[in-house]
């Protein structure tokens, strides 16, 4: 099921940490959100309450966000890491678009192990794919080692639709399973050069 705010998976929108609106304190999840809302307004569903606070907390979000906090990581071609100290880092996939400016011409694979902590990889040259089993790397062991795991398998985005990006090991090593949309955008960059039997995808 697809929400319509962004497109996100409304499973994945439902997860995400996100401000606290009335109190200004952080919150673990919507649940907060939803519950406000049906104490001011009783009778309302809980994906109503949600939508009633929703712009409120797009906006607080997008306020408590910062571009230069999304940074290179090392000498990893592409990929990049979300720096926060507020624990709300997953919660930044949500403006992603914002974050980044000009999305990549495929998109950009997103890893949320954990609630305060987002990884992506930019898909908008050859050399980036290369940068793609660090990516598988690092999410497997984060969501292996995070108290409250997030999502256990990537997505994908071009910043207007997304699609859950399943992954897999076998003794070649990690690799991901690509949806309609994401092998679409994979056939972009083999047109330009890039064959299709990469080693990470499966």
């Amino acid at each position: 099921m697809m929400s319509r705010r962004g497109q996100m998976p409304a499973s994945v929108t439902a997860s995400l940490p996100l401000p606290h609106l009335l109190s200004g304190a952080v919150t673990d999840g919507v649940q907060v959100l939803q519950g406000h809302a049906r104490a001011v307004l009783p009778g309302l569903t809980g994906s109503e309450a949600l939508e009633l606070q929703w712009p409120s907390a797009m906006s607080a979000l997008r306020m408590a966000s910062r571009r230069e906090e999304l940074v290179p990581v090392g000498d990893v071609p592409g990929l990049h890491v979300y720096v926060s100290t507020d624990g709300l880092a997953s919660s930044r996939a949500l403006v992603l678009p914002e974050l980044v400016g000009q999305m990549p011409v495929s998109g950009t694979l997103i890893s949320l192990p954990a609630p305060d902590q987002l990884l992506l990889l930019r898909l908008d040259s050859l050399a980036q794919l290369d940068s793609l089993p660090v990516l598988l790397h690092a999410h497997r062991i984060a969501t292996q080692a995070a108290a409250v795991p997030l999502l256990p398998h990537l997505l994908w985005t071009d910043g207007t639709h997304w699609e859950a990006v399943e992954s897999y090991r076998d003794s070649d090593g990690a690799h991901i399973t690509p949806g309609p949309a994401l092998r679409a955008a994979l056939e972009r960059l083999a047109s330009l050069g890039w064959s299709p039997a990469h080693a990470a995808l499966g």
